[in-house]
């Protein structure tokens, strides 16, 4: 019965270390210390500093990006717009009423056929497709900013000043869907087009 019981546990032990992956790294003489100010355990500030370097990482990960994105053929029934074929969306009528343009934000996306549809008049029905605003509207839903501070810097910080930086100040790709929405709502609602051509960059109206 003792021998089970070493055994049992010895096999629980090892399947929880099956769980995680071991490192050993070297520290500038203090760290622990400036660590324990913390009141984390090594362990706890390696792991947080390690998750905030990948989730960093992951914003430059286009490749990955894509992959994860990968849209469906259609939503509701409607078929997923795709610019290299766009021809075959085209029809007579306000045929962008029949597409899904931004699938994995259907409230932009119905801000958006808002949009064509206020823009129509100047855009002759979008006979000849609406290819080159949906691609001005689609890259500005991103930016790619730089970092405010080097790895030097972020290397001489403490826990307690890294926690405090934002996120957008590590730099990367920042999401600007929020910001996109509001300058899509003031034009429809409130009539406020500048603010709105201003975002996209195209220009006077």
């Amino acid at each position: 019965m003792k021998n089970k019981t070493k055994n049992s546990t010895r096999a629980a032990v090892s399947r929880y270390d099956e769980k995680f992956e071991r490192a050993m790294i070297r520290m500038p003489i203090g760290t622990r210390a400036m660590i324990a100010d913390t009141d984390l355990s090594v362990n706890a500030f390696a792991n947080d500093a390690i998750e905030r370097q990948l989730k960093a990482l992951e914003m430059f990960d286009f490749e990955d990006d894509i992959k994860s994105m990968t849209p469906p053929k259609e939503v509701d029934g409607k078929p997923v717009y795709n610019f290299v074929d766009e021809r075959k969306h085209i029809k007579p009528g306000r045929w962008w009423h029949d597409v899904v343009f931004f699938w994995d934000d259907l409230e932009l996306n119905d801000l958006f056929i808002r949009f064509m549809d206020e823009e129509e008049p100047g855009n002759n029905n979008y006979k000849d497709g609406c290819r080159i605003i949906f691609d001005i509207v689609d890259t500005s839903r991103y930016e790619i900013v730089d970092a405010k501070y080097t790895d030097e810097e972020l290397a001489r910080m403490t826990y307690k000043q890294l926690k405090k930086i934002p996120e957008k100040d590590f730099g990367g790709k920042q999401d600007n869907a929020d910001k996109l929405k509001r300058k899509f709502r003031k034009y429809l609602y409130k009539g406020e087009k500048q603010p709105l051509y201003d975002f996209l960059g195209v220009g006077q109206e």
